[in-house]
């Protein structure tokens, strides 16, 4: 997301305004709220810039930022070739899930916009 942050104008226009911002907590903080509810955090995943479903790459930067951003404009098309082809999307979710590496990752929270976990109900 480093690279959408670059044009403030872009960033507020096309994803806070259009989904809203749910950023309400800071990842580490998300985390800690799951330890004190009584889940066991078996791992967590950071997506990193560049780590973001296809479908939300092309709602958010399939606009103006393809002009403003080589990268993204090749993430746009490179996530509309994988939404193309079902079995691609299917595998490229599946990479997506498997990002949770456990205790090292929470280094990582601060940069994180989006984190996965994977929880056990103690």
């Amino acid at each position: 997301m480093e690279r959408a942050r670059k044009s403030p104008e872009l960033y507020q226009r096309h994803l806070i305004e259009q989904d809203g911002y749910v950023g309400l907590e800071l990842p580490s903080e998300v985390v800690t709220r799951f330890e004190r509810a009584g889940f066991e955090v078996k791992s967590v995943g950071v997506l990193a810039d560049g780590d973001v479903h296809p479908r939300l790459a092309v709602k958010w930067f399939a606009n103006e930022y393809c002009k403003v951003s080589d990268e993204l404009a090749a993430l746009v098309d490179k996530s509309e070739a994988i939404l193309a082809i079902p079995i691609r999307l299917a595998w490229h979710e599946v990479r997506l899930g498997m990002r949770g590496v456990g205790e090292a990752e929470r280094s990582r929270l601060g940069d994180a916009l989006i984190v996965t976990m994977v929880l056990r109900k103690r």
